[in-house]
């Protein structure tokens, strides 16, 4: 695209109008890019606690007294951090499974991809940022204060948030 005519767009139709145009993301899209990072980041862990498991074990083989006994007690809290977070990961994915990416949605709620002036917004799980089609987006639960603020809103709606008005340009 050139530059004369993303500058003619731009004084034509403005900012949000131009970057809606050229924006070319569905919800499906987002919603298996979070799918894919909550898989990538459960395979990440599985490692985490075999190796955990690897060294505990080792441990108990090499180690004798006072000395064991810390790094034993340090080692099975470690398997315990991590056995945590892989069942927080295993819970979005059974949150993410829940929402239907082809639900179309008129009022901000949990599955909206949410596109607004500061960008887009998917209300589903707390993953944070991802990217698609090289456009960032942040990646939410639906019990966070901005998510919160968000529900029930429609397109055209503005929230205040943190002293930041979001104008909500459309919802998917």
């Amino acid at each position: 695209m050139g530059f004369k005519f993303l500058e003619f767009c731009l004084c034509k139709f403005g900012h949000a109008e131009v970057r809606s145009m050229l924006a070319t993301i569905t919800k499906k899209q987002v919603h298996e890019a979070v799918s894919s990072l909550i898989e990538e980041r459960i395979r990440d862990q599985k490692e985490v606690i075999d190796n955990l498991q690897e060294a505990a074990n080792s441990e108990d083989k090499n180690t004798a007294g006072d000395k064991h006994e810390v790094a034993k007690a340090q080692m099975q809290w470690e398997v315990e951090k991590a056995n945590k977070h892989m069942t927080n990961l295993m819970h979005m994915k059974q949150l993410l499974v829940k929402i239907d990416p082809k639900d179309a949605h008129h009022v901000v709620e949990t599955g909206s991809l949410v596109r607004t002036d500061h960008g887009f917004f998917y209300i589903s799980v707390s993953v944070g940022k991802v990217m698609v089609n090289h456009e960032p987006i942040m990646c939410m639960s639906g019990l966070t204060p901005l998510a919160q603020a968000f529900m029930g809103h429609k397109a055209d709606d503005v929230v205040h948030f943190n002293e930041i008005d979001y104008l909500i340009e459309a919802i998917h």
